[in-house]
């Protein structure tokens, strides 16, 4: 496989602004997450995915990449209907992020939205 064919990763380089160095990063999507509370917020909803990273499954809050076209609530309905089975109708979101979240930001553009619903 070639770099170029990457679906979701694409990995860059930049010059440093101040040193003479190239610096590697991933150009990833932005992506939401969402904590799903139950109506008496005491329990949240996990969502079992296998993550080559550590070539097992875990559990984890629903999340995804905002795709072309999508805003970050788009991809918040979509993901938990994906992921969960509920769509926006079941829902109340009690938290949204005002701004991303660089959750990486020493080597990924990528920036993560927050919800609680």
């Amino acid at each position: 496989m070639k770099l170029s064919e990457l679906k979701f990763l694409k990995i860059e380089l930049k010059d440093h602004p101040t040193r003479k160095l190239k610096m590697e990063y991933i150009n990833k999507s932005n992506a939401i997450a969402v904590l799903v509370l139950d109506e008496k917020e005491e329990k949240t909803l996990l969502v079992d995915q296998y993550r080559p990273g550590t070539n097992s499954n875990l559990l984890e809050i629903p999340a995804g990449i905002i795709e072309a076209g999508e805003t970050a609530k788009s991809t918040l309905a979509r993901e938990l209907r994906e992921e969960t089975g509920y769509t926006k109708n079941d829902i109340e979101i009690i938290y949204e992020s005002k701004e991303a979240l660089a959750s990486s930001p020493g080597y990924t553009t990528e920036k993560l939205y927050i919800y609680i619903v």
